[in-house]
């Protein structure tokens, strides 16, 4: 009997927990930004350090979770920490350190599910793993580097730089231009929702920004 093939089945749920780990929180999040300075008097300066901060005091996660537990769990578990960190934020009570803290969860979760993804897809494609550490690295610097404006939205230059920093690791060409195309697809459909959001946002009058900062 043929066996199925169940690559695409991977590929649709790498591309399910990237968006939920990344998509929504990562390019979406200003969309809330309004929102929680309107609740809560915060600041924007507070809001948007939000993130940086919760980098900062969770990034350890990764290097230290990943290689111990299985990539099936870590997804769960990341995905899950995320599902939570989404309803805190939408349950905050005020208190500045609590922002703080609902950041903190929802990046462990996304140290975890992002790791888990980068390493399993790797894994499974070509049989080994590389390093957490290793694999983190190249995520991050192909990411930053595909905003240099010689391509449109990195496109064409991200999966270049996947393939060249993934070769030292052993990874195949055709593997590291398939995990970038599978972040670029996320991040496209994650920005699409953001720009569908921001569409139903109502129009503030003219005069809103005197009546918030009376």
């Amino acid at each position: 009997m043929k066996r199925g093939f169940y690559g695409w089945w991977i590929v649709a749920s790498c591309f399910v927990t990237f968006g939920v780990s990344t998509g929504f929180p990562y390019y979406n999040i200003a969309f809330f930004f309004d929102y929680f300075r309107d609740d809560h008097g915060w600041p924007i300066s507070f809001i948007t350090l939000g993130a940086p901060i919760a980098v900062l005091l969770t990034i350890w996660a990764g290097p230290i979770i990943v290689p111990r537990v299985s990539p099936r769990l870590l997804i769960i578990v990341g995905t899950g920490m995320t599902f939570l960190a989404f309803q805190w934020f939408g349950r905050l009570s005020g208190a500045r350190w609590e922002y703080y803290a609902v950041w903190c969860l929802y990046m462990i979760g996304y140290f975890l599910a992002a790791g888990a993804v980068y390493v399993g897809f790797i894994a499974i494609q070509t049989g080994h793993s590389p390093s957490f550490v290793a694999t983190t690295a190249v995520m991050m610097a192909a990411s930053a580097l595909s905003n240099i404006p010689i391509s449109l939205n990195g496109l064409g230059l991200r999966e270049q730089l996947h393939a060249v920093f993934m070769a030292p690791l052993g990874v195949p060409r055709e593997v590291a231009v398939a995990i970038s195309l599978l972040f670029f697809g996320h991040l496209l459909v994650a920005s699409v929702l953001g720009f569908v959001f921001w569409l139903h946002t109502p129009v503030l009058p003219a005069d809103a920004p005197a009546r918030l900062g009376s």
